[in-house]
């Protein structure tokens, strides 16, 4: 198991969210930073695509650790939740009102 992890059909707009989808038999994830986030990152010279494409589900989970450890901020998984590898973890339904950190 690599850790605990949070869902949200609806992730919060300060979140670093990561869409889980099916793609041609693949599981993948699209990393979807709110537009502040990537505001604030650009303005200390880390360039954050706003308009990621689709990423094999691993990857897209490091570079979403990444921006969102640079942007002190929290992830929340969204999406396909049959994409996540039960190996992993489980993912936990995060209440919308949560102010969780990132060591949840």
């Amino acid at each position: 198991m690599i850790g605990r992890f949070w869902y949200a059909e609806i992730p919060r707009d300060d979140h670093i969210a990561i869409r889980l989808v099916w793609r041609d038999g693949l599981a993948l994830a699209k990393v979807e930073p709110p537009t502040g986030i990537a505001d604030t990152l650009g303005d200390i010279g880390v360039m954050v695509r706003r308009e990621d494409e689709f990423l094999d589900l691993p990857i897209a989970i490091g570079y979403a650790v990444l921006i969102a450890g640079l942007a002190d901020t929290s992830l929340t998984f969204t999406g396909d939740v049959t994409v996540w590898p039960p190996k992993w973890g489980i993912l936990l339904e995060r209440p919308r009102s949560s102010v969780a950190s990132l060591s949840d």
